[in-house]
């Protein structure tokens, strides 16, 4: 059995920040990726928009300026949110790996927990290769879904409370034959009004490629009531997603609009985008009340400014985008990383732990890429110090994410 200090599963925004700083504060680090490149929605999800990550230090800022120098960088909108060329961002994914000596295996699903006397001592993945049991002294989930806390026991929420429906997906698309600028929603719409036929999400968009003239991502569906934990309904809304962008190219094409002419596909995204599914329960519950009063806590590890946005849950009638509320700036406190039940164990990214109102707000990636490079210095820390993470004062966890942050070459 190989044997390491702290154990990443999933390679996506959280897990590359928790692999990476894990790695960087001495740790022993493994990182198991089911796809074949790391960066997760980043990169085989196309979600180029780096959303609540401006006003953060560590990799959202180490990516930026590497995507800015090489000319891989545009803004997406007026409040500071960028977008880069997902390629590049693939490469420099695997050069910061690389470098921070991470031992990463891709094509690799991380699907069973290994617990003794309630502690989380490793996990069992699934490749070419076979079944492979990895031991670590720390594990981070940073499946998204939260697949290994809840094969390890620990208790969970999913969706609104009243129902358990969880937000629509959406899946990306690569074009060509695009005009350089961002088209939004109204133009789109109108465009498919125009042709005769309707589109399943009412807030579609076409932004451009950094570096790429004439290349452009297009968000242009919701698959709604899709469980995103079921193998079954994630292949079948993948198949209807693909099916609707086709249908969106033929209809923008068809307009009229002489923008969408020459619009063409060049390949969908590897993998949807899934916006809600558990919510593990942890050492502290995150609440609406506490996002909307801006709360502070002294064990804060990640400042979040992104608004509550839950998208409509079924898409009846005009219902088909989304509600969007401001928040006070607020923090996540380390607590809401530490499952209550199971030790030798952290989560980190939208599967926290939290309400259903309050994860509408960090579940973005530039915060899940800041909860896991929290918990890549939490595990790093605990497996120094021979503990669990439950042992940890949050507050030495925030000072020691302090001091990781300066160690850093990234400026500002």
């Amino acid at each position: 059995m190989d044997s390491y200090d702290v154990v990443v599963c999933g390679g996506g925004p959280a897990g590359l920040g928790a692999a990476l700083a894990a790695a960087r504060s001495g740790a022993r680090t493994f990182l198991a990726e089911q796809h074949g490149m790391l960066g997760g929605l980043w990169t085989m999800g196309l979600l180029t928009p780096f959303f609540d990550a401006a006003n953060k230090r560590g990799l959202s800022r180490e990516i930026h300026q590497a995507m800015d120098a090489s000319g891989h960088a545009s803004l997406f909108r007026g409040d500071n949110i960028w977008m880069y060329h997902v390629g590049h961002l693939a490469r420099l994914f695997d050069r910061l790996v690389d470098e921070a000596g991470v031992t990463v295996q891709l094509h690799t699903i991380t699907d069973e927990a290994l617990v003794e006397d309630g502690r989380v001592v490793g996990v069992v993945v699934h490749s070419k290769s076979g079944p492979q049991p990895v031991r670590g002294k720390v594990v981070i989930d940073c499946t998204g879904d939260g697949d290994i806390a809840a094969r390890a026991g620990c208790a969970f929420d999913v969706g609104r409370p009243e129902d358990g429906a969880c937000q629509p997906a959406t899946l990306f698309a690569l074009v060509g034959g695009a005009p350089e600028d961002t088209v939004g929603p109204k133009d789109i719409l109108a465009a498919v009004e125009a042709a005769g036929g309707e589109l399943t999400y009412g807030g579609p968009y076409l932004f451009s490629q950094p570096g790429a003239p004439g290349v452009s991502f297009l968000m242009c569906n919701h698959i709604y009531r899709l469980d995103g934990t079921d193998a079954a309904q994630v292949s079948r809304g993948e198949m209807e997603a693909r099916r609707l962008i086709v249908e969106a190219i033929d209809l923008l094409r068809r307009s009229g609009d002489p923008r969408f002419a020459k619009l063409f596909l060049i390949h969908f995204a590897g993998q949807i985008g899934i916006r809600e599914t558990r919510r593990i329960r942890g050492r502290y519950h995150l609440t609406a009340d506490e996002v909307f009063a801006g709360t502070r806590f002294p064990d804060g590890i990640c400042e979040v400014t992104f608004n509550v946005d839950i998208h409509t849950y079924d898409g009846d009638g005009e219902n088909k985008f989304q509600t969007l509320r401001k928040v006070a700036p607020y923090d996540i406190p380390y607590g809401c990383l530490v499952p209550k039940d199971r030790g030798g164990l952290l989560v980190a990214g939208r599967c926290i732990s939290g309400d259903h109102v309050a994860h509408a707000s960090y579940r973005v990636t530039g915060d899940c890429a800041a909860m896991g490079e929290a918990a890549g210095v939490a595990a790093a820390m605990a497996a120094r110090q021979e503990c669990t993470p439950a042992d940890l004062d949050g507050t030495d966890v925030r000072a020691a994410l302090d001091d990781y942050y300066r160690t850093l070459k990234c400026e500002g």
